[in-house]
């Protein structure tokens, strides 16, 4: 089996670089770290292979890779803590705005709470009213209904006892 391998001119890439600088700046500053990264630990790792070779100072580069090592690792360590306690400052800031929230949602909760118990017991009050009013409404038009009639029957008798009345009288006139 073979492997191909593309060889690309290194005019091409340090164009593409160029380009990719020009473009992207922020791309190309993390390129850059990148790059120093890989530097430095190309540097470690050739110091560990001359430790491994034996060579003389041996136990001076030992401890140079140790002192390097142990530096990085605080370095890490510092902006781990960093980062935890911006993220921890943001937290407490997030939740205090939330706890300020969620009391004025609360608060509002409560006067709608109040404002519906209200409109219940005046609602319930207003049937209350309004059913005692048709009752008594009721009850005027049975008695409106009862004088009507009453008054029907006392017009209907006067008209009865004008009629006798008038009766009665062309009956005197004719005997006199």
């Amino acid at each position: 089996m073979q492997i191909l391998k593309i060889h690309v001119p290194p005019l091409l890439l340090s164009q593409r670089r160029e380009q990719a600088q020009t473009i992207f700046p922020v791309i190309s500053n993390r390129t850059k770290m990148m790059n120093i990264r890989k530097k430095m630990l190309q540097a470690v790792t050739q110091e560990s292979e001359e430790i491994k070779s034996n060579s003389p100072n041996q136990q001076v580069k030992k401890n140079r890779l140790n002192f390097y090592f142990r530096r990085q690792k605080i370095k890490t360590k510092k902006r781990a803590q960093n980062t935890i306690a911006s993220l921890d400052a943001k937290l407490k800031i997030n939740n205090k705005d939330l706890s300020i929230e969620m009391e004025g949602c609360q608060r509002r909760e409560s006067e709608k709470l109040e404002l519906t118990e209200k409109l219940a017991t005046k609602n319930a009050e207003l049937q209350s009213e309004n059913s005692a009013l048709n009752d008594k409404m009721m009850a005027l038009s049975v008695e409106v209904q009862s004088q009507k009639m009453g008054l029907q029957s006392k017009e209907s008798n006067l008209d009865e006892l004008s009629h006798r009345l008038s009766d009665i009288t062309t009956k005197s006139q004719q005997e006199i």
